[in-house]
């Protein structure tokens, strides 16, 4: 789990869009090193889930991954983000957004 940004009160999976050049496997690894300073090696597709708004407006569609970390870095591009790990039961309890509860239920 990464911060929002510097404040910690609010944890979120590493996410982002990718480039015309990239596949969507490639742009999960970049925006999980460049938010979180973490390398993975991804496991599986868990599937494709929709970001919705508190006023219920979809907004994003997301490709989520399970992933295993190989590196872990001391900084990086997005470093004043915090980076925590978390066993699933606590990240359920911290992570507000629907998506990510259904995405923790699957794992």
């Amino acid at each position: 789990m990464i911060s929002s940004s510097a404040d910690t009160s609010r944890w979120i999976f590493p996410k982002g869009g990718w480039e015309t050049d990239e596949t969507v496997e490639a742009a999960a690894q970049r925006e999980t090193l460049e938010e979180a300073g973490v390398v993975v090696e991804l496991r599986r597709q868990i599937g494709w889930f929709n970001v919705v708004t508190s006023a219920g407006r979809m907004t994003t569609r997301l490709c989520v991954f399970e992933a295993a970390c190989v590196e872990q870095l001391d900084s990086w591009a997005e470093g004043s983000r915090q980076r925590k790990w978390m066993p699933i039961e606590d990240a359920k309890a911290c992570c507000k957004h629907e998506y990510m509860q259904e995405v923790l239920a699957l794992l």
